[in-house]
């Protein structure tokens, strides 16, 4: 029975190696993904005509988005690839809908402590968005992205039931720190 458990992790810790050699690194991300009544959060979700030209929907995702005490879950990827480089950059939009505005608070700081408060170096980046609700609870982190210019951001909000968490990996060339805020303007008018 050992034996066989061994050669069980053996050849799933031998397929992710494969898998990351032939992917080149490349993150894989998984389009459109929903959990519970997710597919009913799909008017909220980030689509092609709030991002610049030469943007498309990822055709796979690394993760299954999930966050305990949540009712529904939706995620979506976009991502642009530089002709000639191995830079990937991309956007990946969450949203938690909890079953209570307490629950989703706790959710918010759950997330925020582990998304915001990390360990590795902030990099300054000038945004502006500020939520269009007041009482929503609102937070950024910035760090260097897959190369020096590079930016790797994550946005935290709470908005009522809601949760939402924008990751972006940007490069001010195909994607400028204003237009990620445009994109956070536009999600967050979209909150009912």
């Amino acid at each position: 029975m050992q034996q066989k458990t061994l050669l069980i992790i053996l050849a799933v810790v031998l397929l992710c190696c494969c898998l990351l050699i032939a992917g080149a690194g490349l993150i894989f991300y998984l389009r459109g993904y929903s959990i519970g009544g997710g597919s009913g959060l799909e008017p909220l979700m980030i689509n092609a005509n709030d991002l610049p030209s030469g943007w498309e929907s990822a055709e796979h995702y690394y993760s299954l988005p999930y966050r305990e005490g949540t009712s529904a879950v939706r995620n979506d990827v976009f991502q642009y690839s530089h002709p000639g480089t191995n830079d990937l950059l991309y956007l990946s939009h969450e949203i938690f809908l909890y079953p209570s505005e307490v629950a989703a608070a706790d959710g918010y700081q759950s997330l925020h402590d582990e998304e915001i408060d990390g360990v590795l170096p902030a990099k300054p980046v000038d945004f502006t968005f500020a939520p269009g609700n007041p009482a929503d609870q609102f937070d950024k982190f910035c760090t260097e992205g897959s190369s020096p210019e590079g930016y790797f951001c994550i946005f935290v909000q709470s908005h009522g039931k809601y949760v939402i968490e924008l990751r972006a990996m940007f490069d001010n060339n195909a994607l400028t720190a204003a237009q990620v805020d445009e994109v956070l303007r536009r999600l967050d008018a979209r909150l009912p």
